[in-house]
């Protein structure tokens, strides 16, 4: 008697295997049997995701995915059945995400990709790979003194060739040890560089343990001129882009929790349970969020353009006498009929706002 042919979904169904796509049509080809699933072409040109505001998603509300989730996050798990191809954002990944947002996103691409053929060009935020921090990286963050003024001094001057000329003419020190100095200093010039630290280039000059320029940049890895309003106002960025590893910045920072505590006595929205809640939950904040827990700032920003796109959030001080160590949190908009714009607040009894000239 003849047989109906094996259908290859039906044959892993009923063996309790859960099989994705890919692995589907390879063995359908490898064994000869009948397949429903097609292959999906992917398209030409991945989709720009940068600069889009982040979203709530449906977790917020299924707590057996949730659940089942955390069970995922409580350990480094290695992803199964990996997808290799460069052009999937989630490619670059071994491990799951450690976050609710990052594995529920890594699927969601997944399948927009294995379906639809749909990429994207870069990975959202919650698929992006931390950088592995070495022991001077690890001290940079948790805000510790890496290198102090004098000794920040010293090596600029370890680096230059004409430190070491009085010894080489007295016949003390050969060409070849300078050099060998030379370079020495320049290789630790460059780590401390690569942490965004600025050593001083005058006597009376000081350590700069980020670039504000960069930092106030829309995008840090894009010029723009988005710093020039902050001269204007006369204001000095404390803590850069606080949004991103907020709770790390607020509540571990050696050097930034200083600058904290001095924007107001209490209730001090950086310390808002809710967003500390969002950002472990989710892997990310936003500007924004942080603006909805500032109701002054939040009050002034709508009366110059409620629609203004809230593109970063920094602790400033204003550089002028008699201010002494008070902070303000200050959230840097974009308008699209008055341009650039910033608002600072202490969130208890003043709050301004700085128009380009």
């Amino acid at each position: 008697m003849a047989t109906e042919p094996v259908n290859v979904e039906d044959f892993m169904a009923n063996g309790g295997i859960a099989a994705t796509t890919r692995m589907i049509l390879e063995v359908a080809k490898q064994v000869g049997i009948s397949t429903d699933f097609a292959a999906i072409e992917v398209e030409k040109e991945g989709l720009d995701i940068d600069g889009r505001a982040r979203k709530d998603t449906l977790l917020k509300c299924e707590d057996t995915i949730r659940e089942v989730i955390a069970d995922l996050m409580e350990k480094p798990t290695p992803i199964v059945n990996p997808i290799k191809d460069e052009k999937f954002c989630g490619s670059h990944l071994t491990l799951y995400p450690s976050t609710y947002t990052g594995i529920f996103l890594y699927y969601v691409c997944k399948g927009l990709y294995e379906d639809f053929g749909i990429w994207f060009k870069t990975p959202p935020v919650s698929l992006k790979q931390k950088k592995q921090s070495n022991k001077l990286q690890k001290s940079y963050n948790d805000g510790g003194r890496v290198i102090t003024n004098k000794a920040a001094k010293e090596l600029r001057k370890m680096a230059d060739m004409n430190t070491y000329m009085p010894d080489i003419t007295a016949g003390k020190m050969t060409m070849d040890d300078a050099i060998t100095k030379m370079k020495a200093a320049v290789e630790e010039m460059q780590k401390l560089m690569d942490l965004g630290i600025e050593l001083p280039t005058t006597a009376t000059g000081k350590v700069r343990y980020f670039k504000e320029e960069v930092e106030a940049r829309e995008d840090k890895d894009k010029e723009d001129n988005r710093y020039e309003i902050f001269k204007q106002g006369k204001l000095e960025i404390k803590i850069p882009r606080v949004q991103e590893e907020m709770r790390f910045k607020v509540l571990n920072h050696k050097k930034y929790k200083t600058d904290v505590y001095n924007i107001k006595s209490s209730g001090n929205p950086l310390h808002h349970p809710e967003l500390l809640k969002i950002e472990d939950e989710t892997g990310s904040l936003s500007a924004k969020d942080i603006l909805l827990k500032c109701e002054m700032a939040q009050k002034e920003i709508n009366e110059v353009d409620s629609k203004a796109a809230i593109i970063n959030c920094h602790v400033v001080k204003y550089k002028k006498s008699g201010t002494g160590r008070q902070r303000f949190i200050c959230f840097d908009c974009q308008s699209k009929e008055k341009g650039q714009f910033l608002v600072y607040s202490d969130e208890m009894n003043m709050v301004a706002c700085v128009e380009k000239e």
